[in-house]
């Protein structure tokens, strides 16, 4: 009899999600960044670019979620990666502004 998963696939989703989530904003925010416009003008053209980073990142984390569901169906070691990705995200988390 097989072992049982460490990680419920609904847990499994939920990192996945999030991590691509924190990933996917981080990336965006990186690619931005030497894009800024002038501070001057920062106000009015911050926010329909933020809008656009975490509507993105959250696209990319509910696809993540999705292919997440399947994880601890298929192994242990994989199972295993989940809590490495959930700090990787934490710490990108921190380190973006």
């Amino acid at each position: 009899m097989p072992a049982a998963a460490p990680w419920s696939p609904r847990a499994s989703a939920w990192v996945c999600f999030a991590a691509m989530a924190v990933f996917g904003y981080a990336a965006l925010r990186l690619y931005a960044a030497p894009n800024e416009p002038d501070p001057r003008t920062l106000g009015p053209s911050v926010h329909v670019g933020y809008y656009w980073r975490v509507g993105t990142a959250i696209w990319w984390g509910v696809l993540a979620g999705i292919a997440g569901w399947r994880f601890p169906a298929v192994g242990p070691a994989v199972a295993a990666a989940l809590p490495w990705i959930a700090g990787a995200a934490t710490i990108a988390a921190v380190l973006v502004p």
